[in-house]
């Protein structure tokens, strides 16, 4: 028996293979829909599951090519077209079952990560410095661990560091990139900082996931997020009030709320790029 995330963006099920297949039949789920077995409580692409596979002829285009030979334009259009609609609630209610079943791995790369993000602050007149140049790629590592935990792979705590040898220089780009871009739009005029804050909030991933070129990953993650900004905008509200509710509950509460907004926003991220 299996459970899909259907094109409204709820949870289904139980469903029998042959009830999934005739979702897929009349449109109510594709080879992009999030689904899980009754036994799991990982989510995994419908496309990933050897039973519910589809043929192949209906792999997603975007995976038969390189994104680095094609425009961010052309990139983007493949993933705005698989139709994914965001939904805040269900990317909250995963993250939580996600890190209430691998609480030790994601609650300790999550200590790691800011552990050492934290401690780089009080480093005497160099500390932000340091921040400027270390935090994207332990962000990126830390996400790296929630995304391939998402996708029911094996992993450590210790893959946090993961974005030191993988994707040191592009992330470090990225995060600069980012921040500049970021800090200017608020300098200069308050709602475009925040527009290219929520836009950017996948470049990360796509570049510790995907092995996506800074630029591209910049202007790939801020067309997709674009078609849906408002619930991308209101899942980032929900993960910051998450981590906030955290703070008030002292040092348990951080524990549990900042690897649940981390998986809350990954979820995000996989239900609209996905593994290609």
């Amino acid at each position: 028996m299996y459970y899909v995330i259907g094109a409204d963006g709820k949870m289904n099920g139980p469903l029998t293979a042959s009830q999934v297949h005739e979702w897929i039949a009349e449109g109510r789920a594709n080879k992009y829909s999030r689904v899980r077995r009754d036994d799991e409580a990982t989510w995994h692409p419908l496309a990933t599951i050897p039973e519910l596979a589809l043929g192949p002829s209906d792999l997603p285009a975007v995976a038969t090519a390189r994104p680095g030979r094609r425009s961010p334009d052309e990139i983007a259009a493949e993933y705005v077209r698989r139709g994914v609609t965001l939904d805040a609630g269900s990317c909250v209610s995963r993250g939580w079952a996600l890190v209430r079943g691998n609480a030790a791995v994601l609650t300790g790369a999550a200590a790691l990560v800011w552990g050492i993000i934290i401690t780089l602050t009080f480093v005497p007149r160099i500390g932000w410095l340091l921040g400027m140049l270390v935090n994207s790629i332990l962000l990126g590592g830390l996400y790296s661990v929630n995304i391939r935990s998402i996708r029911g792979e094996r992993v450590g705590a210790q893959d946090a560091l993961a974005g030191l040898r993988l994707a040191l220089v592009p992330l470090l780009v990225a995060g600069l990139i980012t921040g500049a871009l970021t800090t200017l739009g608020l300098l200069l005029f308050i709602l475009p900082g925040v527009y290219l804050a929520v836009g950017y909030m996948f470049v990360l991933p796509l570049v510790v996931d995907k092995r996506m070129e800074v630029w591209t990953a910049l202007e790939v993650s801020r067309r997709v997020v674009h078609h849906q900004w408002w619930t991308a905008f209101a899942l980032l509200i929900v993960a910051t009030l998450i981590v906030l509710a955290g703070l008030l509950a002292f040092v348990v509460g951080v524990v549990i709320a900042l690897p649940v907004a981390t998986a809350a926003l990954m979820y995000a991220y996989d239900d609209l790029f996905g593994r290609d």
